[in-house]
Formats: C-alpha cells, sequence, structure tokens
C-alpha cells in the first residue's frame, strides 16, 4: 500500500505554492499615482517579502502587462476625483532588479529571510490647479518631477507574518522636500489557494518643504487667490488603512483589487487649500503574466 507524504510536508509544499501565487500576485499597479497616494506602501509591492521569509522559488524573471481602472482624488486634500484607467507594467529580475509603475526603476541592495532594504528613481505627476475647479486658483502648479526613494521592510516570523516597511522619498523639485512613510501589512484569514487578503496601516510624516509647496500660501498667491498667508510646519501629514484582494484565475491571469482611506493630519488638515480631510481611492486591474 502506497503510504501518503507526511501532513507536514504536505503543508509546506502548500504555504510555498500558494506565497509564490501571493508573490505573483502582489505586483498590480496602476500606473504614475499621485505621491503621496491615498493608497498604503505596501500596496505597490506587497508578497514578495513573506515569499523570501517562506523560501518561495523565485522565478529569474518576472514581466507582468495589463490594464487598471482607478478612482482617487486629482490632488491631496480636494474633494474632486477622477477616474483613470492606465496600463499596468512589471518586470523583476532575480527579485533584486525591478522596474514598475508604481515603485519606479530600483534594486534591492540587501535582503534575507526577514528584511529587505534597496533604493528606487521614481516620478510625480505632479498637481495642476486649473483643474480643480477653482480650488487652487491664485496657486502656483506643481511641475512632474522625479523621486529618489530608499526602503526597507521587515517581516515578524513564519507564525506571525507581519510586514512592516519604511519608505523614504525626496523630490528633486516639483512637490520638493522629503517625505517619510511607516506602514505594515498582514495576510488575512479567509484566504485561499487561489484567492488573497491583505490589510494594514500607514502614517506618513513630510518635512516643512513639502508642506510648504503642497499645503502652504506665499504672500504673492494669497493676493492672487484670496487666500490668508498660511505656513504649515513639519509633521505627520497622511494616517490611513488599506485593504487588497487578489484572485488568480489561472497561471497566467490575476485579478486585483486595492481600496484604500486616508486621513489629512496636522497642518496638512488645518491648511486653507484643504476642502475634504478624508480621502480614498479604489483600483481594480488585470494582469497577465508572460
Amino acid at each position: 500500500m502506497r503510504q501518503r507524504p507526511p501532513r507536514n510536508r504536505c503543508a509546506i509544499r502548500t504555504a510555498c505554492l500558494t506565497l509564490l501565487a501571493l508573490m505573483l500576485a502582489g505586483l498590480c499597479r496602476p500606473v504614475l499615482a499621485q505621491t503621496p497616494s491615498p493608497l498604503q506602501d505596501w500596496q505597490f509591492s506587497r508578497g514578495w517579502d513573506i515569499a523570501r521569509l517562506f523560501g518561495a522559488k523565485v522565478p529569474d524573471w518576472v514581466v507582468l502587462t495589463g490594464a487598471a481602472f482607478e478612482l482617487q482624488p486629482l490632488s491631496e486634500g480636494g474633494d474632486y476625483y477622477r477616474n483613470r484607467a492606465g496600463p499596468v507594467i512589471e518586470i523583476r529580475y532575480q527579485d533584486r532588479y525591478f522596474f514598475s509603475m508604481g515603485e519606479g526603476l530600483g534594486m534591492n541592495l540587501l535582503q534575507g529571510e526577514h528584511y529587505s532594504l534597496g533604493m528606487a528613481v521614481g516620478f510625480d505627476t505632479g498637481r495642476k490647479a486649473e483643474q480643480e475647479s477653482g480650488r487652487l486658483r491664485g496657486l502656483a502648479d506643481i511641475p512632474p518631477a522625479p523621486v529618489a526613494r530608499v526602503f526597507g521592510s521587515y517581516t515578524l516570523s513564519k507564525r506571525f507574518p507581519l510586514v512592516i516597511k519604511a519608505d523614504v522619498r525626496h523630490f528633486a523639485g516639483g512637490a520638493e522636500g522629503t517625505v517619510a512613510n511607516l506602514s505594515a501589512y498582514l495576510p488575512l484569514p479567509g484566504s485561499s489557494d487561489s484567492t488573497f487578503f491583505f490589510a494594514g496601516p500607514g502614517i506618513t510624516w513630510s518635512d516643512h518643504d513639502h508642506m510648504q509647496r503642497v499645503y502652504g500660501i506665499y504672500g504673492a498667491e494669497a493676493l492672487a487667490s484670496g487666500y490668508p498667508v498660511f505656513a504649515p510646519r513639519a509633521g505627520i501629514s497622511q494616517v490611513g488603512f488599506g485593504f487588497s484582494a487578489t484572485h488568480i484565475f489561472s497561471r497566467r491571469w490575476i485579478l486585483n483589487f486595492d481600496a484604500a482611506v486616508s486621513r489629512l493630519d496636522g497642518d496638512a488638515r488645518d491648511s486653507p487649500v484643504t476642502q475634504q480631510n478624508l480621502q480614498h481611492v479604489a483600483s481594480l486591474s488585470l494582469v497577465y503574466r508572460w
């Protein structure tokens, strides 16, 4: 009589296959989101940290393309939302070098079973005052600009795979200044071999230069806009929470849904140009793995 494999061996194999699917499923992000976005930072790259912890086999090349539909605020603090469709592109080589529309072009400099540390260059789309139905009339546009980013993550344990992520971005022009984000996420109960759920919070800190550029009002702008002069201080600018769900139809096709809510805080909340403290975003993408 043929013996069955040990139960723990089957469980380990199932976990590795599931986590490899998680790793591939966590790559679906649309093009050029605003920075920072109401989406939590972990929603741009989930799955890889957990896959490393469980030693899932990583293919040399991962290439995904697809399309995404997204609803999000036109700019931070505004009450005007836009629907946007765009491509999804994700390319990774040996889990070290990557390019994606959400994360930019970068590499993992250091990585181990529980941790990773890397750097990337991305792009911020800026802000046009004329698109905001009068809210930003008289204020200067924020032009598009490159963004340099340093990031790291740490996963606690296999028994409790909570992933903690830190991200520091510096704007080379445009929105200017430096923004730091701390977030965490955890796979949720109810996930199956083909459907996965994640959730977790995040908090964003912005320096004085960035706060002034995005939420501040200079003297000349006050005269042109009718708003009072406003000089915001560095501090916590956003807190939020995100949820993601992924369904894998087959080895090739992946459907991904992301949603998040964020609340402006501190001087970002108190700025005269802020009309809506609570903001949300929802994104649906369909991706093909080559």
